[in-house]
């Protein structure tokens, strides 16, 4: 058997892997931030909960949706008229799509998925 040849092909896998992780760890404190921006945006709006890609049976939007979840963000609360996270959605310019009542389909890759909840003055992921 070739050690030699096996351990140098593991050795390569290992580095590979290392290099995904850095990768991963790097884009996940980018949407990290940008989450956070997303979240600062909603406590501007006067929201309190939202759903980035989870079913969330407390808010309203979600409790008979019929679709998926992923791909779409969820929050209840009207705003001039409107549901307040489409404003939140069209400020920060990351609409996917359609809007419907406490929805709105959104370009989700800059997002962590999660329940989130407004509490004591800071964000707190729930689920």
């Amino acid at each position: 058997m070739d050690f030699d040849i096996r351990m140098k092909r593991l050795e390569e896998k290992g580095n590979h892997l290392q290099a995904e992780i850095s990768d991963l760890k790097d884009e996940y404190l980018a949407c990290s931030e940008f989450t956070t921006k997303f979240l600062e945006t909603c406590s501007k709006y006067g929201i309190s909960r939202v759903s980035i890609s989870k079913k969330d049976e407390e808010l309203e939007g979600c409790k008979y949706w019929p679709f998926g979840y992923q791909g779409s963000v969820f929050a209840d609360g009207r705003h001039d008229g409107w549901p307040t996270i489409w404003r939140v959605v069209e400020e920060l310019k990351i609409g996917g799509g359609c809007g419907n009542s406490g929805q709105y389909c959104v370009n989700d890759a800059n997002l962590v998925n999660g329940i989130y909840e407004f509490k004591d003055g800071q964000w707190n992921k729930v689920e």
